[in-house]
């Protein structure tokens, strides 16, 4: 599997992130019935996108905090990335033009409501992405290869906490990409 530097690529995750946020900071200017309109093809809502995205940001930020505060391992300066979170991950991520690689299903639990507070949302999402960059920066004492994060699809699944970063941000970067397109 791909090996990285720990350093460098927790840079570039919160490189990743900030760049996110330059983005969502533009959407403070739309109103809420913007936010909220439906996708011309009847798909989510920029509001449905974000609390989508806020869901999985209020599961894995708390489990990462619970692994990184009970770790007793030290920083390495190289990461390994898993055969099951690269698989994970290259799935996600939205190739270099923005577009999806595959369609994919949303778990039910992960499917936003219909009628939504857009300001309420994008400024929930924002704030978990302050508290990813947080994270992001307390990891660079953590052993990304020892410490296993628990998947939302099953407590069975666990992923390097490298590869958790991973997948979390490039699940986040193709549905900042849908919301690119919905806002058009």
């Amino acid at each position: 599997m791909t090996a990285y530097n720990a350093t460098a690529l927790l840079d570039e995750l919160s490189s990743d992130i900030r760049t996110i946020l330059v983005y969502t900071e533009t959407l403070k200017s739309k109103t809420t019935e913007e936010l909220s309109k439906p996708a011309a093809d009847g798909g989510w809502s920029a509001a449905q996108v974000l609390e989508h995205l806020n869901f999985y940001a209020a599961y894995y930020l708390p489990e990462i905090e619970k692994g990184m505060s009970s770790s007793n391992s030290n920083a390495k300066s190289f990461f390994k990335s898993g055969w099951l979170g690269n698989y994970f991950t290259n799935m996600m991520a939205p190739k270099a033009d923005g577009q999806v690689k595959s369609k994919m299903k949303s778990p039910k639990n992960a499917i936003p409501a219909k009628t939504l507070d857009g300001k309420k949302e994008l400024e929930t999402f924002i704030t978990y992405q302050h508290q990813l960059l947080n994270v992001l920066e307390i990891a660079k004492k953590v052993n990304l290869n020892k410490l296993r994060i628990a998947t939302s699809l099953s407590k069975l699944i666990k992923l390097k906490l490298g590869d958790t970063f991973r997948f979390i941000i490039a699940h986040e970067q193709r549905h900042i990409e849908q919301i690119k397109r919905v806002l058009l």
